[in-house]
C-alpha cells in the first residue's frame, strides 16, 4: 500500500500517467437484442482499462467531489437520486398543470452519442470554471490527450489508434465529467422564465444525456428547443430530430385545438401519442397500462428464459432465481392510472412466471405457492415499492423533488392518493 501511494502521489505531482494506464480495450456491447446486430449505432462502447487505473480514478473522484456542484434539474449519477425520480418528478408536474387546466408540451430530446462527443478542451475549461484543483486537470489532459484505444471484437484485436473527443464510458469518472460538462444547458434554461412554476420556474429534467424539456405553451417549448440547439452548435452535442419525440398532454377544453409544429436544427419533431423515456412509457392521456403491459411482457419473456435455462435446478435453486430476476419491477410505484384489468393481467403473469418455472399447476392456490417457497406475492412486492420510494423522496435533498413534496400536489396528487390506497386499504384499483 505504501508503494502503491508513493506511485499515485509521484504521478500527480509530475503530471505523468505510464501508458498501460492511458491505453484502454473499446468493447463494443449491444444497446437492443431486438434491434439490428449489423447496425453500428445498435452498439455502446464500452472501455475497460486496468484495476490500477480505475484505482486513480477514485481517487481523484474523492478529491473533485467538493468541487463538482451541477444543477437539481441533473438526475444523472447523483447519491440518492435515480431513473424514477426524475420520472416522478416530471409526471406529477404535468399531471398539476393539467389538473389546473392547461395542456403541457414536452419533448424528449436525443443526443447522438454524447457521451462521444466531449469536446476536451472544452471540458477542461467547465473544470477550471468549477475551480477544480489544477493538478486533477492537469493529469486529465494528460489522461485524455495521450490515450490510446484498441477494439476488441470476440477475440480479435484492431490496431492501436488516439482519441481526440469523447469520455470513457465504463470509467468511474466518466459520469461526473459528463456532467459538469453539460451543466452549462441546464444554467441557460433556468435563467429563462418559462415553464413550470412552483417556488421558482423549472422547465427540463436531465438524466445523464436523457432531456426532458417541457412547458406550458407552444412558444414556450420552441424557446427552449431553440437554447437546446445553440447548446448544441457551441458544445458540439448533436440534437437528433428525427429521434427526438414530442408529447403533448391536452388540458379537457384544448382536446380540439390544433397545434403547431416544433423544430430542432430545422427540422420537425414527430409527435406522438406515446413515449418511453427513461425505459418508462408516458402516454399523452398519462395512463399507465401501457407501461404495466410493458412490464408484463417482461415478465413473461424472463420467465421462459428461465424456465428452459435451469428446468434441471432443484426447487431451492430457482426459488433464488426467481427472487433475483423477476421480482425487481421497473417502476411499478409510478403507476396510479390504469385499468383493473391491466393490473389483474400483470398479478397473473406474476403468478403464472412462478408457477411455469416450478412446474407447479394453475389450479394450485398461489397464496400457498408464495408460503411454501417464502416468495411476496405481487401485491405485496408493489406495496413495498411503493413504501421504499415515499422513504426516499422524503429523504432526499433535491430541490425539484422538495417543492414537489411541499406542495399542495402531497394532497391532491392522483400518484400520492393512490399511494394512501395501496398502502392503508390494499386497493389497487385505477
Amino acid at each position: 500500500m505504501i508503494m502503491l501511494a508513493m506511485g499515485i502521489t509521484s504521478m500527480l505531482v509530475h503530471g505523468y500517467l505510464t501508458q498501460n494506464m492511458i491505453s484502454s480495450v473499446i468493447v463494443p456491447v449491444i444497446k437492443d437484442k431486438c434491434g439490428k446486430i449489423t447496425c453500428k449505432d445498435n452498439y455502446r462502447p464500452i472501455a475497460i482499462s486496468s484495476i490500477f487505473t480505475k484505482v486513480l480514478e477514485k481517487l481523484l473522484f474523492t478529491r473533485m467531489e467538493e468541487y463538482i456542484c451541477t444543477a437539481s434539474n441533473q438526475f444523472g449519477f447523483k447519491k440518492g437520486l435515480g431513473t424514477d425520480m426524475c420520472i416522478f418528478s416530471l409526471k406529477e408536474m404535468i399531471r398539476y398543470y393539467r389538473k389546473k387546466g392547461s395542456s403541457m408540451f414536452i419533448c424528449f430530446l436525443d443526443a447522438s452519442k454524447a457521451f462521444d462527443r466531449v469536446n476536451h478542451e472544452l471540458l477542461f475549461k467547465k473544470l477550471q470554471d468549477q475551480n477544480v484543483p489544477f493538478y486533477i486537470i492537469r493529469i486529465l489532459i494528460v489522461w485524455y490527450t495521450e490515450q490510446t484505444c484498441v477494439v476488441r471484437w470476440g477475440t480479435v484485436l484492431s490496431k492501436s489508434f488516439c482519441v481526440t473527443n469523447g469520455v470513457r464510458q465504463g470509467g468511474l469518472l466518466s459520469p461526473k465529467l459528463f456532467n459538469i460538462y453539460m451543466n452549462d444547458l441546464s444554467v441557460e434554461l433556468n435563467n429563462v422564465p418559462i415553464g413550470c412554476a412552483f417556488d421558482r420556474v423549472y422547465n427540463h429534467l436531465m438524466y445523464a444525456d436523457d432531456l426532458a424539456v417541457f412547458a406550458p405553451s407552444a412558444i414556450g417549448l420552441q424557446k427552449l428547443l431553440n437554447i437546446c440547439d445553440q447548446f448544441g452548435v457551441k458544445n458540439d452535442i448533436l440534437y437528433n430530430a428525427k429521434k427526438s419525440a414530442l408529447l403533448i398532454v391536452r388540458a379537457d377544453e384544448d382536446m380540439d385545438l390544433v397545434f403547431p409544429n416544433f423544430y430542432l436544427n430545422k427540422k420537425r419533431i414527430n409527435k406522438l401519442a406515446s413515449v418511453k423515456y427513461l425505459g418508462h412509457i408516458f402516454t399523452d392521456k398519462l395512463l399507465d397500462d401501457e407501461d404495466i403491459l410493458r412490464q408484463r411482457r417482461y415478465l413473461y419473456m424472463r420467465g421462459n428464459i428461465l424456465k428452459r435455462k435451469f428446468y434441471l435446478c432443484s426447487i431451492a435453486t430457482k426459488v433464488e432465481i426467481f427472487k433475483s430476476y423477476c421480482t425487481q419491477m421497473y417502476t411499478p410505484h409510478l403507476w396510479c392510472c390504469f385499468k383493473n384489468t391491466s393490473m389483474k393481467s400483470l398479478i397473473t403473469a406474476y403468478n403464472q412466471t412462478l408457477r411455469g418455472l416450478l412446474g407447479i399447476p394453475s389450479f394450485c392456490s398461489a397464496s400457498q405457492m408464495f408460503a411454501m417457497t417464502n416468495i411476496v406475492s405481487c401485491q405485496a412486492l408493489l406495496r413495498n415499492s411503493i413504501f421504499n420510494f415515499m422513504y426516499r423522496i422524503n429523504e432526499t435533498n433535491n430541490v425539484i423533488v422538495y417543492s414537489i413534496m411541499n406542495s399542495d400536489m402531497r394532497f391532491t396528487s392522483a400518484l400520492q392518493m393512490h399511494w394512501r390506497n395501496v398502502l392503508y386499504t390494499a386497493s389497487f384499483g385505477s
